[in-house]
């Protein structure tokens, strides 16, 4: 059987888009990982930054708490003093425990990037260095070499690639066959070979 209408073909040309879309689509995934690890990371950064000032905030709420309850006793204030300074001491508590809760929470983002939510993770960085920004003109090559973009251009040839598979279909194939017939005038068997070719009618 003999393949007519670019069968083979399409279908080698369809196979290689596939492969290339799936090396595209397993870039693209790298990608997102590395951004959602960037994301996480500097996100546990910044919450380890914000809870060391909740916790300094507290200790000196606390000491303020304290040198008022001394200077009330030596009667150098009034109590009424003590009631604002323990308002502020509450406060100073509040803070922390929700920055505390933020801080699990940034701990469980990255540890379940890494796989394994059991981890307490604390990393180690600068939040006052800001990243350089490239050029505008680099900033577009990178954009145009960008995973998402290639696998989104892929996904269309493959689509392309398909569509001529199926249209390569729409002709049949030619059959070769060959075998042996008695033949009535020779009165013995002889050799044929018979050749079918299915017309395309619709």
């Amino acid at each position: 059987t003999m393949e007519l209408g670019g069968k083979r073909a399409a279908r080698i040309a369809l196979a290689s888009t596939q492969r290339d879309l799936a090396r595209a689509l397993l870039a693209q995934k790298r990608a997102e990982l590395h951004a959602e690890l960037r994301a996480a990371f500097y996100g546990l950064l910044g919450a380890q930054a914000r809870l060391a000032l909740a916790e300094d905030n507290l200790a000196l709420a606390r000491q303020d708490a304290d040198s008022v309850k001394h200077q009330i006793a030596a009667g150098r204030l009034a109590p009424l003093t003590a009631t604002r300074a323990e308002i502020e001491l509450t406060n100073a508590r509040l803070l922390a425990v929700r920055e505390r809760t933020e801080l699990r929470r940034a701990q469980r983002s990255l540890a379940a990037l890494l796989g394994n939510r059991s981890l307490k993770l604390t990393v180690v960085g600068a939040l006052d260095i800001l990243p350089v920004v490239p050029p505008l003109d680099m900033l577009r090559q990178s954009l145009r070499m960008a995973p998402a973009l290639a696998a989104a251009t892929l996904e269309t040839t493959r689509r392309g690639a398909q569509v001529h598979v199926e249209e390569s279909r729409r002709y049949g194939d030619l059959t070769v066959t060959a075998g042996l017939r008695y033949m009535n005038e020779l009165r013995q068997p002889a050799g044929v070979r018979m050749v079918s070719i299915p017309l395309p009618l619709s």
